[in-house]
């Protein structure tokens, strides 16, 4: 006789479950009667929220939901916060407020809004490129990489004195085309979602 799943493993059991029928869901699976028109419906993600009392476990249905292809956010917590594309958008608005941080501004480098390479980056500052003042830089070796995300930088940083956070944002993700390139991931949907939320937040 097998023994019941415990632990860790009866987590993630549930997790797949629990996801596989939000797919079905999201994709049509069931009919509901829209609130709205009061006429039945095919069901879609939008109809679906999970909740939980505690989101200690909450990265486990994380996993389990990107598996099945389902987008989605989630509301509370730190694991929104805990997210890639989150933390490199927060990485990208420190280089902005604080051009002297070079932490900051090497990691916004290498973030998929500027996706500029350890390569590009080494070859660059190895050359006599500086991350402060940039002239008669554009000969370098791993310029035409690194040129264009730092102005970009400047661009966002002289815009900070007039314009909100979200107005730069928006200019970020427009310029940098970051919702396109990450649309056609494995979790494009998501991190789509949760770069819109920064935005709101």
């Amino acid at each position: 006789e097998a023994p019941f799943a415990q632990g860790p493993t009866l987590l993630r059991a549930e997790a797949a479950a629990l996801a596989a029928f939000i797919r079905t869901l999201a994709r049509g699976g069931e009919r509901l009667r829209d609130p709205g028109a009061g006429f039945l419906r095919p069901s879609r993600g939008g109809d679906v929220m999970v909740l939980s009392r505690r989101l200690t476990h909450v990265g486990q249905l994380d996993e389990a939901l990107e598996a099945q292809g389902v987008a989605f956010t989630v509301e509370g917590g730190r694991s929104f916060f805990d997210r890639q594309e989150v933390h490199e958008v927060l990485g990208v608005l420190r280089a902005i407020d604080d051009p002297g941080d070079r932490v900051a501004v090497v990691a916004a480098l290498r973030s998929s809004f500027f996706g500029v390479s350890d390569r590009e980056l080494g070859a660059f500052l190895l050359g006599g490129g500086r991350l402060t003042s940039r002239e008669n830089e554009e000969t370098l070796e791993g310029a035409p990489a690194v040129l264009p995300a730092l102005g970009l930088l400047d661009d966002l940083r002289h815009r900070a004195r007039r314009e909100s956070v979200p107005l730069l944002l928006e200019r970020l993700y427009d310029e940098t085309r970051v919702l396109a390139a990450v649309t056609g991931g494995r979790r494009g949907e998501s991190q789509v979602a949760n770069l819109e939320k920064v935005v709101a937040l």
